[in-house]
């Protein structure tokens, strides 16, 4: 996928709109439909902002449409880094007791 393609997916995952998007990272709408059209490249810095948007991390960004994890798991996962190993220790136990009784009514 195109980076600008990967952009425009990203924004209407979110349901943001093409003016709320490009406010967002602080530049044009015309210049953030051009992206998206593949009209133009945008800077790094554009991508990274994009990312921090849409909180996920720069690599995730880049991976091909079928290796790429949903993004509530990519947010999880961003959120669990940020707790202390004890933290992320309960919701490790949180999950699988959730799973444990997930599976246990099917």
């Amino acid at each position: 996928m195109e980076i600008g393609q990967r952009m425009r997916q990203l924004r209407k995952d979110k349901g943001m709109t093409l003016t709320e998007l490009a406010e967002k990272i602080k530049i044009s709408q015309p210049y953030l439909s051009q992206i998206e059209r593949g009209d133009k490249q945008p800077p790094i810095d554009v991508i990274v902002n994009v990312c921090k948007i849409f909180d996920i991390p720069l690599s995730q960004f880049f991976v091909d449409e079928e290796d790429r994890l949903p993004t509530d798991i990519l947010q999880l996962i961003e959120t669990a880094k940020k707790l202390s190993p004890e933290e992320r220790k309960y919701l490790n136990q949180f999950l699988q007791s959730t799973l444990e009784r997930t599976d246990g009514e099917e």
